[in-house]
């Protein structure tokens, strides 16, 4: 005679389709396993890369020549913010143009020259302001508006010493200025 209080077997074919609905580990979700699931964020992943690449590369060059091209031509004791530093400690004051600084103080003529740029790689593209003696060590002496993105335009901006501060704003509509 059966045990009343044991638990009903469940039909052999109940068992068998229990044990086929997913391997160990796996997980389904809307009648649809992991690997399948896997394949469709790879593809929509692919799908926005597409189309979101025409968008990305400009700014993904942009940021790149911020990074790697402009900021180590104008910051720290490398670049033009320390030759003009170095400038002042030897002459007693800050030099009248930024070509003062070539070749003693700067040996190479490219730092002068940003390279989003699109002037002539001899043309000098960083704005210098001639600090006063007396003037703050955060106050501005060099500046770079070079850099547009798609939706940005960045401004590099050296005080006498610290930190180059970066600027971003949107860019004016086109005919207003």
């Amino acid at each position: 005679m059966p045990d009343s209080d044991a638990a009903p077997t469940p039909p052999a074919a109940d068992v068998t389709r229990l044990a086929r609905s997913a391997p160990p580990g796996c997980w389904r979700a809307a009648g649809m396993t992991c690997g399948v699931l896997f394949c469709l964020f790879g593809v929509l992943f692919l799908v926005l890369g597409i189309a979101a690449g025409p968008q990305l590369g400009p700014m993904y060059r942009g940021i790149r020549l911020v990074k790697y091209g402009c900021i180590p031509h104008l910051e720290g004791e490398t670049g033009l913010q320390g030759a003009l530093e170095r400038y002042r400690q030897r002459q007693g004051e800050y030099p009248p143009q930024l070509l003062d600084l070539y070749p003693i103080y700067v040996t190479r003529r490219d730092l002068f020259h940003c390279p989003a740029d699109p002037a002539g790689a001899d043309a000098v593209s960083y704005a210098y302001r001639r600090p006063l003696p007396d003037a703050a060590a955060n106050t501005i002496i060099l500046t770079c508006n070079h850099h547009h993105l798609p939706s940005t335009d960045i401004r590099l901006q050296v005080p006498i010493d610290g930190p180059l501060r970066m600027e971003m704003e949107q860019p004016a509509p086109h005919g207003k200025e």
